[in-house]
């Protein structure tokens, strides 16, 4: 007779942790459905700000680029345009000595001049110096 109690108790708690799995497996399938909502606005949102980290880096590094290409472009235009006075200056000094080289040097500064200012950077103090600049030579 005891060994059939404990048959009997055996299956019981058999059953009673079948049950409990079973609880767990539905409980665990309700709570996955449950926030697949959420879940899923989540890693939209994720994808989103990625994707917006992505391009304001791409932005970032074209802005550094292009800050750097116009620092060259300022440097080469300051020094075409000092080197075209220079070139105005030796141009005077071989017009005053009565020198064949003053007009070579007079037209390679108008030469430089030119390029500079298709180099100068678009602004208003920037437009004023080089018509300053036309009007002195």
């Amino acid at each position: 007779m005891q060994l059939t109690y404990i048959l009997i108790a055996v299956s019981y708690i058999a059953l009673a942790l079948g049950t409990y799995a079973f609880g767990l497996m539905c409980g665990r399938a309700q709570e996955q459905k449950r926030i697949k909502p959420y879940l899923e606005k989540q890693r939209d949102n994720l994808m989103m700000q990625r994707h917006s980290a992505y391009i304001a880096g791409k932005e970032a590094a074209e802005a550094i680029a292009n800050h750097s290409q116009k620092l060259l472009n300022t440097e080469d235009y300051y020094t075409l345009t000092r080197a075209a006075h220079e070139l105005q200056l030796a141009a005077k000094t071989f017009e005053a000595m009565n020198s064949q080289h003053a007009l070579t040097a007079a037209n390679l500064s108008a030469g430089t001049l030119s390029i500079a200012q298709r180099m100068a950077p678009k602004t208003a103090a920037n437009a004023a110096a080089i018509n300053q600049q036309e009007n002195a030579a």
